[in-house]
């Protein structure tokens, strides 16, 4: 443990106070998520592939990642709860480099404002046993792949 020079008693590793926000984190985007998906069907909708009205690839799940609020057990989303789910992800995973803001500085170096855009997305999918997997992703295919939504073939 490190002590602190300044007070009395022990502090916390950085890293070990880095891991409890990213599991904090990942839990709020999973509470929220859950919470956002309504009351569950128990069962899986069986979808027709018909083109999205927007033209965007329309995707389905392959994993149950859904956690059923009267069981408690995972299961399958049902379709609305895919196209939420593929919507949130794109709008939680967007790169808008138009804000990056380039100023030169000394010998060629250029520096960009990101402006916090470019950080990671904490996710979370229920196991088997109950328990929850986590994962850090930066771009939807990643948040795709961990969620296990394939694009639908028409």
């Amino acid at each position: 443990m490190y002590k602190s020079k300044n007070r009395k008693g022990r502090t916390f590793p950085p890293f070990l106070l880095s891991l409890i926000v990213c599991i904090g984190a990942a839990g709020i985007v999973t509470v929220l998520y859950l919470s956002s998906t309504g009351p569950a069907s128990g069962s899986v909708s069986a979808a027709v592939p018909q083109p999205s009205p927007n033209g965007q690839k329309r995707y389905k799940a392959t994993k149950k990642i859904v956690v059923d609020e009267r069981s408690g057990e995972a299961r399958m989303p049902t379709e609305a709860e895919v196209t939420k789910l593929v919507s949130d992800l794109r709008e939680l995973t967007k790169r808008d480099e138009g804000l990056s803001e380039r100023t030169a500085g000394d010998q060629g170096m250029v520096m960009i404002d990101l402006e916090g855009g470019f950080g990671g997305t904490f996710l979370s999918r229920p196991n088997a046993d109950g328990t929850m997997e986590t994962r850090c992703v930066f771009s939807f295919d990643e948040a795709a792949d961990f969620m296990g939504l394939v694009e639908e073939i028409l």
